[in-house]
């Protein structure tokens, strides 16, 4: 499913019709930084941002407001963004985004997250955007920019480097595939031909 995902071109996530930010309190401000940079440029397609929630339990989470993000990022365009004051988990970030996607009727949407994170993130918006709620819409994976080489201040005293997250991703990505809350590979097959078909 990796494969397929990065098959994705990756320049779609200017062309999509809202953004999708996974919130974190981990000490990662560059999935903000990033996607909020696309979101305030002249030349993306983007009507709608909507900046998903964090986990108030970990380190450096925070409640979101517009202007607490504001404070925390510099200018952000305020025509179009919505925002989760905070989550307890990915799927709880997933279905808040269908909800939004449901009353805006976005079109289309990017969903924005670090390497070790992406692929169930994406799984997970897949399962509950296209799978559950059967809005078949473009959902593009976007890697944040981040050294797979670096500390998350979260783990810092530890020293867990970003890479070393992966491996339980992909555990977890299995287990909430048995739940249903990961999109699997016949799913995740059948929506990428549709995809491809419609790009």
């Amino acid at each position: 499913m990796l494969v397929l995902m990065h098959s994705i071109p990756k320049q779609l996530h200017m062309r999509v019709d809202a953004l999708a930010i996974l919130g974190t309190g981990l000490g990662e401000p560059e999935r903000y930084a990033q996607a909020f940079a696309d979101w305030n440029d002249p030349g993306s397609a983007a009507r709608f941002c909507f900046v998903t929630g964090a986990y108030q339990a970990e380190h450096q989470a925070f409640i979101q407001t517009p202007d607490s993000l504001s404070e925390r990022f510099g200018f952000i365009r305020r025509d179009g963004l919505f925002v989760q004051p905070e989550a307890d988990h990915t799927l709880h970030q997933a279905e808040w985004t269908r909800e939004q996607v449901q009353n805006t009727g976005a079109t289309s949407v990017a969903v924005y997250a670090p390497h070790y994170h992406l692929l169930r993130a994406w799984l997970t918006f897949v399962q509950s955007i296209v799978v559950k709620a059967n809005i078949t819409i473009p959902v593009i994976p976007v890697q944040v920019d981040v050294s797979p080489f670096s500390v998350l201040s979260q783990f810092a005293e530890d020293g867990i480097l970003r890479h070393q997250l992966i491996a339980g991703e992909f555990d977890r990505a299995r287990q909430y595939t048995q739940k249903g809350n990961v999109a699997d590979f016949p799913e995740v097959f059948k929506y990428m031909k549709w995809l491809w078909k419609n790009l």
